[in-house]
């Protein structure tokens, strides 16, 4: 809805409006489903209980914080070595891009009682993780390609021809977005499976590297440096995260799709470029068409495997 507010031109203030609605209404659906299906809300106070909860969820918490304090440490560390200026033609992709964290916390919310239950199970629990990760590839690959190729379009229809410049920097964030995915879902992993010590351990690395990175970037490449410094910083959580959660946790198998996933993305690619001159969004509905049939067309997709999907999310 707040993409939606910009495209019909309601401007920056109806824009925020819409995360408060959006906040604000799911916490009465959440509420009203809680009362509705477990039991209603009241105020009490255990102690002990509380002490447990907390010692239990601290490193949980912990993670969180630090991901939060990495993910907005660009704009902290611009405003101090560049001007405003610089600031908003790097937040406003930012901003863009953070809807896109939402593919995979669903999977990783949807996954993780999942991931839980067999953690014992080695198995099963590589089962699961192949299939999630298969499928957070399948909308990743795309995402990334077709982002870099309509970041100007997209820029300008979004934010307005005054932020321009800010195409570079979601072409460059476009590959962050798309490591994401399997980042987000590789800390779910790492809950479920009650190593959540070792996440905060990567995240701090990644905080320190990504301070370090800032201070090589952002003096001599601004914007796009803090845009370098964050697709950095997630590859090297991927591969501190996923090397050690295949060693460790569970195996990833079946991992033939990937190269037909690329060769879809490659035919959506010279779809977009040919519909370059259409509407932005007829082209990327047109794209999206287009990668989906060929899916099917190579058989990394069918019916079976998307019920089977949507078994997994619901």
């Amino acid at each position: 809805m707040a993409i939606l507010a910009l495209v019909l031109g309601w401007g920056l203030l109806a824009f925020s409006a819409m995360f408060v609605l959006s906040t604000v209404a799911g916490l009465i659906v959440s509420l009203s489903l809680i009362r509705k299906h477990f039991a209603p809300l009241g105020l009490r106070f255990d102690a002990a209980r509380y002490r447990r909860m907390l010692t239990r969820s601290a490193n949980f918490g912990l993670a969180l914080f630090i991901a939060s304090s990495y993910e907005k440490l660009d704009v902290l560390m611009l405003s101090w070595m560049k001007d405003m200026d610089t600031v908003g033609l790097y937040s406003a992709p930012s901003k863009l891009l953070s809807f896109t964290n939402l593919i995979p916390t669903i999977f990783a919310t949807a996954f993780f009682p999942q991931m839980a239950r067999f953690v014992s199970n080695k198995a099963e629990l590589s089962r699961i993780f192949s299939i999630a990760v298969k499928h957070l590839l399948m909308l990743a690959i795309p995402l990334v390609a077709g982002l870099y190729m309509i970041s100007d379009q997209l820029t300008v229809l979004v934010f307005g021809s005054a932020f321009g410049d800010s195409a570079a920097v979601l072409r460059i964030l476009s590959f962050a977005a798309g490591i994401l995915f399997i980042n987000l879902f590789l800390a779910s992993l790492y809950g479920a499976t009650n190593h959540q010590g070792k996440i905060v351990q990567i995240e701090i690395i990644a905080l320190l590297f990504k301070i370090i990175v800032n201070l090589l970037l952002i003096p001599e490449y601004s914007y796009r440096g803090a845009a370098l410094s964050t697709v950095a910083t997630e590859s090297l959580v991927l591969v501190l995260a996923l090397s050690w959660a295949v060693r460790h946790i569970a195996p990833i198998s079946g991992l033939l799709f990937f190269s037909k996933f690329l060769a879809a993305t490659a035919g959506m690619c010279a779809g977009l470029y040919v519909m370059s001159a259409w509407p932005l969004l007829m082209s990327v509905a047109g794209a999206v068409f287009i990668y989906f049939l060929l899916l099917f067309v190579t058989r990394a997709l069918d019916v079976n495997q998307i019920k089977q999907y949507l078994g997994h999310l619901l």
